[in-house]
């Protein structure tokens, strides 16, 4: 008999069936069992009656725990009136077991499978990447992003496009305001791919529309809900445009695909989480920055019109107006400053300070960004040059204008942000398979920086209160058994509020530089009480904010972020409010164990820039 997958006991009711699958949960009603069998189609439920079968049998079946690999061979039958689930795609039939193997025996799980959620801290979450992949609402995470790329292709095959496979490794870097991670090449240095800009470019020139599919990679040293170090990026170039607001909508377009695609192939996974497509204007509402800017100032007072770009509580209010004045939660922000944008990018002939370029600011963050690219060979060549690029390092990219390129845009969208967002996750790294971040997987981050030349010998005697000692000859790194994670915590926020008090004019005076001194725990084990905790002085990148940074956390792994802020305000005590918590810049830490209330006394922190 040949294998019939869960979901087609729709079609064989009345029939014999034979099921392979993972046992997802048992129900022991003592004469009757229930045994939902999870395959790759779905769940069904199958129905065992002691009565009906042998001694062995029963045993086995009693015996079963969850995942499970089974083969199951039975009667598919309707449901009785009043036993339908619909929550189950099966859920009007079961299948009336007769004989049951077990194919596979599996450990015992840390944790339940069998319920409708998983609740899970994120470190757990991650660490039983391989177990909690299987569970269904997880599944669901990545089959939306499976509907997001198969609409994202057939969007733009309609309109002509050609996909091509960009290189993972290239010469050097595209994006001049990311960090990038080096390859040794065969004694020689390359870079992993931060965008497939200089390519997709480059096959305007080939296809004429061109879009490609694949992983970048960004070395920023930062932790964030919404920041990935390699996510799935989705690029389309294209030429002959008249005008760059062709570009916007053509990303309308790809967009308007997804959510039609989303709502008609992926219901039941939206469903799961009681999330919704965001809605939207035809066409999405457009923006110049300076205008979202003093739009933000009259109505929220914060000014941000000096600064050269939205911060993300900025691309929140605009968000928020957008809603309020046209119904739509995604809105196209334009015409960001050329010091913001890569030399590619085509400065506004009529404000050269400008670029024609945009955001897509969806539910308040960005989605998409895109814009018209310098397509004239002897003005690209001068921008490289005024951005300190060599023209022989960008010959092959150079060589494509310099034989003829039409004007020409494109734009490009993170599958995981989209994906985190539709669904409404807390964090992007749920809507990754396998999230790669600083330390691949984050669990609990204690990050503060000393300068050492006003604090003199003042890092050792820290680390040397806090139980450590610093050894200058290896990577330092340090291993200590210690009791809870609060414990280092409270420490280090004790020390440095000695030495505040010892110091207040050095303390004043700290300055967040390259050559500050940082502190951060990477990995958490709580059965064995111990912390590993890296200790090293930047040398790579400058950070800016406040004058010294101090994360004081607790049990809530999951809200780890690199987060500035004065010790002032870890004074403050500021009562932060349960929305304002699950918004991307807003953290809550507090200083006792009560760390999964919300409205205790906690700080208000704003992420690294």
């Amino acid at each position: 008999m040949e294998r019939t997958p869960s979901l087609d006991t729709l079609n064989k009711v009345g029939q014999e069936v034979r099921l392979k699958g993972w046992v997802r949960l048992v129900r022991d009603h003592g004469k009757v069992m229930f045994v939902d069998i999870r395959d790759y189609s779905g769940v069904v439920q199958v129905v065992f009656v002691a009565g009906m079968l042998s001694d062995e049998q029963v045993a086995l079946i009693k015996g079963l725990h969850g995942e499970d690999v089974v083969e199951i061979i039975g009667t598919a039958q309707q449901r009785k009136p009043g036993t339908e689930n619909a929550d189950m795609p099966t859920g009007t039939v079961e299948v009336f077991g007769k004989e049951l193997t077990v194919l596979q025996k599996a450990a015992e799980l840390p944790f339940d499978m069998g319920g409708k959620d998983l609740n899970l801290e994120l470190p757990t979450l991650l660490d039983n990447r391989s177990l909690t992949l299987r569970h269904p609402k997880v599944q669901a995470v990545f089959k939306v992003q499976e509907i997001i790329v198969d609409s994202f292709r057939n969007a733009l095959k309609e309109k002509g496009f050609t996909e091509f496979i960009a290189p993972a490794l290239v010469p050097l870097p595209t994006e001049g305001g990311a960090e990038v991670f080096k390859v040794n090449y065969f004694d020689k240095t390359v870079y992993l791919g931060q965008s497939p800009q200089f390519y997709k470019q480059i096959m305007v020139g080939v296809f004429e529309r061109a879009f490609t599919v694949g992983k970048v990679y960004r070395a920023e040293p930062s932790v964030t809900t919404r920041h990935l170090t390699e996510y799935l990026s989705l690029d389309a170039e294209f030429g002959f445009i008249e005008n760059y607001e062709e570009i916007m909508d053509m990303a309308e377009h790809v967009i308007s695909r997804i959510f039609d695609d989303l709502n008609e192939k992926g219901a039941e996974y939206l469903k799961l989480y009681q999330a919704s497509v965001p809605k939207f204007s035809k066409p999405i509402p457009r923006i110049k920055l300076s205008e979202a800017k003093e739009v933000i100032f009259n109505e929220t007072g914060r000014d941000i019109r000096s600064e050269p770009d939205l911060d993300p509580q900025g691309e929140r209010d605009i968000y928020a107006w957008a809603q309020k004045e046209y119904g739509s939660e995604l809105i196209f922000v334009t015409h960001y400053p050329t010091v913001k944008r890569p030399f590619y990018t085509y400065p506004d002939p009529e404000n050269p300070e400008e670029t024609l370029s945009f955001d897509l600011i969806g539910r308040g963050v960005e989605w998409v960004t895109g814009g018209r690219r310098i397509n004239e060979y002897g003005q690209l060549l001068e921008s490289a040059k005024k951005w300190g690029n060599e023209p022989k390092d960008l010959e092959i990219y150079l060589q494509a204008f310099k034989y003829g390129m039409p004007p020409e845009g494109g734009f490009a969208l993170g599958v995981e942000r989209i994906t985190m967002n539709v669904l409404g996750l807390k964090n992007v790294r749920e809507a990754s398979a396998f999230p790669r971040d600083m330390e691949l997987t984050v669990l609990i981050t204690v990050l503060y920086f000393i300068k050492p030349d006003i604090l003199g010998d003042y890092p050792d005697m820290l680390l040397q209160r806090i139980g450590l000692t610093e050894d200058k000859d290896t990577a330092s790194v340090f291993e200590k058994q210690i009791g809870k994670p609060q414990d280092l915590n409270l420490l280090v926020y004790k020390e440095l509020e000695k030495f505040e008090k010892q110091a207040p004019e050095s303390y004043s005076s700290w300055n967040m530089r390259k050559d500050m001194f940082l502190a951060r725990v990477v990995s958490v084990d709580k059965k064995k009480k111990q912390m590993v905790i890296n200790i090293s002085i930047p040398t790579g990148r400058s950070f800016s904010g406040k004058d010294m940074s101090v994360k004081i956390d607790c049990e809530s792994e999951d809200s780890a972020a690199l987060a500035p802020y004065s010790l002032a305000h870890l004074k403050s005590n500021i009562e932060v409010t349960a929305e304002a918590v699950e918004q991307d810049s807003i953290y809550s830490y507090c200083l006792n164990e009560k760390c999964s209330e919300i409205g205790r006394k906690c700080v208000l922190v704003k992420n690294l820039p």
